[in-house]
């Protein structure tokens, strides 16, 4: 298995996502990603703070639009015509991430978005 660093909102934006595809679709391969990812993040940043984090509002404003991203591309397949909204859903996925990063370890995202103000 390969080990990459990324900063950790990156992390958890991707653990909503894993937990998205288990909510939609529950199978073995989905589990085991998040389960994988989720005990990633309780050994690199402990039990507790990981825990803080997934209660946390900015954790579940990161699911839900991320939540709200899953919708619109499923819809896009059949109404081409919602390409802006999920730009738009997208640039606030970013937002989410930044501010996710920057209330529990004071750092600014690395990743850049140019959007929707």
């Amino acid at each position: 298995m390969l080990k990459i660093s990324i900063q950790e909102a990156v992390a958890f934006d991707s653990l909503s996502i894993f937990l998205l595809k288990v909510v939609r679709n529950n199978n073995e391969i989905n589990n085991k990603n998040y389960n994988f990812l989720l005990n990633e993040l309780y050994s690199e940043l402990g039990i507790e703070k990981t825990n803080i984090i997934l209660n946390s509002r900015e954790y579940k404003d990161l699911y839900k639009i991320n939540e709200l991203i899953f919708n619109l591309v499923d819809r896009v397949k059949k109404d081409p015509c919602i390409g802006n909204q999920i730009d738009k859903a997208n640039y606030d996925r970013f937002k989410r991430k930044q501010e996710l990063q920057f209330k529990f370890f004071k750092s600014n995202l690395s990743e850049q978005k140019f959007g929707y103000m």
